[in-house]
């Protein structure tokens, strides 16, 4: 019996140093996981209860890294570093540093700590993340404000002006454009009109534009704080749609180029191109399916007067001693000769001069009252082009000699 006291007594001693050896192992891991909670790496602390605490920061690890080598995870985590060091700007930078190297417990001890130099402190990668976003949201505040003043002191007192003279220019020379079309009839009755229409599929807090054409034209000290608010979103908007535009599409983003094509007021309207059938008296717009079911002619007539009126409206406003030239290439291909000698009367109608060529057309029409013809004839392997000279008078085509 005392041979198993004695025994027993060794067992009770090696043992109670063995566990003396685990609790104190225990509370210096204690200790470091209390440290290393303190640097809000993983989680943040929000009560006293660390078991809880070490419950969820070992559910933030992700799936496998538990079973991951350590040389690994610090081999991968090097990467990252080294990736988005060469991406750091001047105004800040990444600094990596060893903590916990003299620890005697080092295998699990040692860590490489990230931080950010911002404004001349270290940050954390997290408290980096959030002064950024405050200073973001600065940024865009700051701007807002600017823009208001460009808009303001730029928008309101000089280029709202011009904008809407040239809208209002625009919208006569469209009208004069109509009211031409509308004079003149086909050998099958039909009839042409333009319309100039403000865009309707509006993006998010754009205003439509008989609101945006009223504040514009408000003279400046008689509009509202709000109005000016909405003014700035309404072209903010469009700055901001023009941009993801450009992204799509690959190419360098030039905000003085967004600018200018956000106010182009050409951008701001479309054309409407409406035709009237033969013993009607309504107009209904001219759509790709009923362009479709139109004949050869009815087709390149629905072209040319709108071309030809356009031009016309257009010399009217150089007055009435500017020469009206018009030059086509392969006049009317495609147009039946009833047609064509329309075309020739319109083109009359409008007063204008006109140089032509075609293959096949003479222009020898009743519609036309005058006109010098050049036959240009080019013999096989012939080194020279003959030229013909010809003159129509209404009736009758005459050699010149």
């Amino acid at each position: 019996e005392k041979i198993n006291i004695t025994h027993e007594k060794e067992y009770l001693k090696k043992t109670t140093g063995e566990l003396n050896n685990l609790i104190e192992q225990e509370n210096k891991l204690f200790e470091i996981f209390k440290e290393e909670l303190n640097l809000g790496f993983v989680i943040k602390a929000d009560g006293p209860i660390v078991k809880q605490h070490a419950e969820k920061a070992k559910s933030e690890v992700a799936q496998g890294d538990d079973k991951m080598e350590l040389s690994v995870i610090q081999a991968r985590l090097l990467d990252v570093f080294q990736k988005h060091s060469t991406d750091a700007t001047a105004e800040y930078r990444l600094i990596s540093e060893t903590m916990f190297e003299n620890s005697d417990i080092e295998t699990i001890r040692a860590r490489n700590k990230i931080t950010l130099l911002w404004k001349g402190s270290r940050v954390a990668p997290s408290e980096f993340t959030a002064m950024i976003k405050t200073a973001i949201e600065d940024d865009e505040l700051l701007m807002k404000r600017d823009e208001q003043e460009m808009f303001t002191g730029i928008l309101l007192n000089i280029l709202s002006k011009k904008l809407c003279v040239k809208v209002d220019d625009s919208k006569r020379w469209v009208e004069s454009m109509s009211k031409l079309m509308k004079s003149i009839e086909t050998s099958q009755g039909q009839a042409f009109s333009l319309s100039w229409n403000a865009k309707k599929n509006l993006g998010k807090n754009e205003l439509p534009y008989d609101q945006l054409n009223k504040l514009l034209r408000m003279n400046k000290e008689m509009i509202r704080s709000d109005d000016i608010e909405k003014l700035t979103e309404h072209f903010r908007s469009k700055i901001e749609h023009e941009k993801r535009v450009v992204e799509e599409k690959g190419e360098e983003i030039s905000y003085s180029e967004l600018i200018r094509t956000v106010l182009d007021y050409r951008s701001w309207f479309e054309f409407k191109l409406k035709f009237r059938e033969s013993g009607s008296d309504n107009f209904n717009e001219l759509t790709n399916s009923r362009f479709s079911s139109f004949s050869g002619g009815e087709r390149a007539m629905s072209v040319y007067i709108p071309l030809f009126a356009a031009v016309a409206a257009q010399y009217e406003k150089a007055g009435e001693q500017a020469p009206k030239i018009l030059a086509l290439d392969e006049a009317f291909a495609g147009v039946d000769d009833s047609n064509i000698s329309e075309m020739f009367d319109l083109l009359e109608k409008l007063g204008f001069g006109y140089i032509i060529n075609s293959q096949s057309l003479w222009g020898c029409f009743k519609t036309i009252p005058k006109l010098n013809i050049a036959e240009l004839i080019h013999e096989k392997n012939s080194d020279f082009i003959t030229v013909i000279k010809y003159e129509w008078n209404g009736k009758i085509k005459k050699l010149v000699k």
